[in-house]
């Protein structure tokens, strides 16, 4: 059961262009970086996030994703700059995807700023279909499945928005400007895989209860054209300045739990474990996400972004 579930679930993901196609990440709220080339540079400091995510534990072919991405502001600060790493496997499927962004801050006032951002770069994209085990007979195949991709390089730009001041931030973003269409030979003609653009928005805000108590909600939605409306709503208590603890609601998909700790004014941990709402959790053992950041700090009090991590 398994091995077929890893099969439907790779397959209906790559192949049902309707379906999310992009990396799926719970904690992107604390690093938007990740969607929105338009966050390079935001915190106005050299900064390195390195996360990964497993998803659904317990199936063989889940999709894993893993990410590094760097970003500081240059000498003239209205100008940042980041370079990102994401590697995104879903079963025989793999892409690896290298990617710079440009930011460019436009001071509204003295506590908020608008921030435009610009991202390049390319994937590299291979599907190894021959792999698959397709039943559990020796002579088990499928003409679909006959053929793999191998090494297909996807050039693509991305723009992003980012506005931000003591209290509040919102952005918007699409990380892939370019659609594309990949055709593989099979045995009753072409097989091609389609790719489609993203977009991704976000809002959130900081609340004080009191100098030791902060409520950070924030909403989350991600749009494909052809497939519903994805919205996560989140709400996470700061403590002390110290330790977070809080919870993710994805509509019809998840419900998240939410671990942050400041190890240090420069060193922070995040981690989120998600329970699948929807008929996948019945065969699966949830979703594990972990991120490490770390901020180069050359001035005490120099952090100036209200983002979450």
């Amino acid at each position: 059961m398994k091995r077929i579930l890893s099969i439907v679930a790779a397959v209906a993901t790559v192949f049902t262009l309707s379906a999310q196609q992009d990396p799926l990440n719970t904690l992107f709220v604390q690093n938007p970086s990740l969607v929105n080339p338009a966050y390079a540079g935001a915190k106005d400091v050299m900064s390195v996030n390195l996360g990964t995510r497993i998803q659904w534990t317990g199936i063989d072919g889940a999709p894993r994703t893993s990410n590094l991405n760097f970003s500081t502001p240059l000498q003239n600060e209205s100008i940042s700059v980041g370079f990102n790493v994401l590697n995104d496997k879903i079963g025989p499927i793999n892409q690896t995807g290298l990617f710079a962004d440009v930011a460019y801050k436009l001071p509204i006032d003295n506590k908020s700023s608008l921030r435009i951002g610009i991202r390049a770069g390319v994937s590299l994209f291979t599907a190894n279909f021959t792999e698959l085990q397709l039943g559990s007979g020796s002579g088990s195949t499928d003409a679909a499945f006959a053929n793999d991709f191998n090494g297909e390089v996807l050039p693509n730009v991305g723009l992003g928005v980012y506005y931000s001041n003591e209290k509040i931030f919102a952005g918007i973003s699409v990380p892939s400007l370019i659609s594309f269409e990949i055709e593989g030979e099979e045995a009753n003609g072409t097989r091609a895989f389609g790719k489609k653009q993203h977009i991704f928005g976000m809002v959130g805000g900081n609340f004080e209860v009191s100098s030791d108590v902060t409520f950070k909600p924030a909403l989350t939605a991600r749009f494909v054209p052809g497939a519903p409306l994805s919205l996560d709503v989140q709400v996470v208590a700061d403590l002390y300045e110290k330790f977070g603890i809080g919870l993710m609601y994805r509509h019809k998909d998840a419900i998240a739990g939410i671990l942050q700790f400041s190890l240090s004014e420069q060193l922070k941990l995040g981690y989120s474990y998600d329970f699948t709402t929807s008929d996948y959790g019945n065969y699966n053992n949830g979703t594990h996400e972990i991120m490490l950041g770390y901020d180069f700090i050359y001035r005490k009090g120099r952090v100036n972004s209200p983002r979450y991590f």
